[in-house]
């Protein structure tokens, strides 16, 4: 577009960009639906977006070029887990994803050579050259880069724009783009110098380059193989336990679940991850949950202040309402509390202990209620 001063070579992302945009407007319906009916919305009513939330989320440049491991010197890793462990603590709450930004060895060393492209003053051919040069575009890469570091960095401009638009943070999520024009630069000019090499200048030179390639490879990734059989003994465990949670309480019918989380952004609750009650959810395809309703709306309002009833008191608002049974996640409180927390929840419900429900892990229990 910049060579050749037209606009059409940016219509195929002005098309990208507007499905993007399309296929977020249904995610957004449920919300703008809230505000119309006067009731409200997650936005509105719950999730409060703090001015200086652009700076919390923001990019830290160290994040970029320190190694969370040290680069595998042991005294180097433990001075680099102090600095990370002080910028978690009051002493500075900064360390949170932005910590996940790691170039890698070789993301570093294109970082910093954008950087440096920034100091030479180079003739900038674009436009006047049949074909782009090797300069021009490592010069525009460059620029791309330090914009990304003014916009997304600590104290930056990202910091001024949430001033006035404080929905809009979390600028570390830029550091992807960062390494891409970072390795793109150190792709194009690997290119360009193979592609300058004969004979066995040019064997040797590709076999450097394959070798670099598995190392940054290894170096981000390392040897780590994620438990795929756990994944999926978990899974096949969470499936027949809804399976039967289903033959017992019957198609269509109303589940409640403790303990009560937030949609969205509650956070973990003791060994209980965010989003974890949708667990139900996702191996059912005839049954009703009380997780989910956006939060501060009239039905998230009910669920909590069910949620913290009595036993007793709790039951009978279920049965009052047709709630079928209790989902339970044990893993939502803590060791002290699990036991006694079902114990009580059997007793109000007055089952049998035999009609209750739990998963092969322990973790899940389905309590029916019954009618009392």
């Amino acid at each position: 577009m910049l060579r050749d001063h037209a606009w059409k070579p940016a219509v195929p992302c002005l098309v990208t960009i507007g499905e993007i945009v399309a296929w977020m407007v249904p995610d957004f319906f449920p919300m703008v639906l809230g505000k119309l009916v006067g009731v409200g919305s997650t936005i509105t009513n719950g999730v409060y977006r703090s001015p200086v939330g652009a700076d919390i989320y923001s990019l830290r440049i160290s994040s970029l070029l320190l190694s969370p491991n040290g680069f595998g010197i042991g005294k180097l890793t433990r001075w680099i887990q102090r600095y990370f462990q002080i910028l978690s603590t009051d002493e500075g709450p900064m360390y949170n994803e932005n910590s996940y930004g790691y170039l890698g060895i070789m993301g570093i060393i294109g970082f910093l050579f954008l950087i440096l492209m920034l100091l030479r003053n180079w003739d900038w051919k674009a436009g006047r050259t049949e074909r782009p040069e090797l300069g021009d575009r490592v010069w525009l890469l460059s620029r791309l880069n330090v914009t990304a570091l003014l916009l997304t960095t600590l104290a930056g401009f990202g910091s001024i724009i949430g001033i006035f638009i404080r929905f809009i943070r979390g600028y570390n999520r830029i550091s992807p783009y960062i390494i891409f024009f970072a390795l793109l630069t150190m792709g194009l000019t690997a290119e360009k110098r193979l592609t300058q090499r004969t004979g066995k200048s040019r064997a040797a030179f590709a076999a450097v380059l394959a070798v670099l390639l598995v190392f940054g490879f290894w170096e981000q990734q390392g040897l780590y193989n994620p438990k795929y059989e756990s994944v999926q003994e978990t899974w096949q465990q969470d499936e027949d336990f809804m399976a039967e949670v289903e033959s017992a309480a019957g198609e269509g019918a109303m589940i409640f679940q403790l303990p009560y989380m937030k949609n969205f952004e509650n956070g973990p609750q003791n060994k209980m991850w965010d989003y974890t009650l949708l667990r139900g959810p996702l191996h059912s395809k005839t049954l009703k949950f009380s997780y989910g309703a956006g939060y501060g709306t009239e039905n998230d309002n009910w669920y909590k202040v069910t949620s913290e009833l009595e036993p007793e008191a709790m039951v009978a608002e279920l049965r009052a309402q047709g709630m079928a049974g209790i989902y339970l996640d044990l893993d939502g409180y803590t060791e002290e509390e699990q036991q006694p927390t079902l114990q009580a929840l059997i007793d109000a419900a007055g089952c049998d202990e035999s009609d209750v429900i739990i998963s092969e892990g322990g973790t899940l229990c389905y309590i029916p209620l019954g009618k009392g």
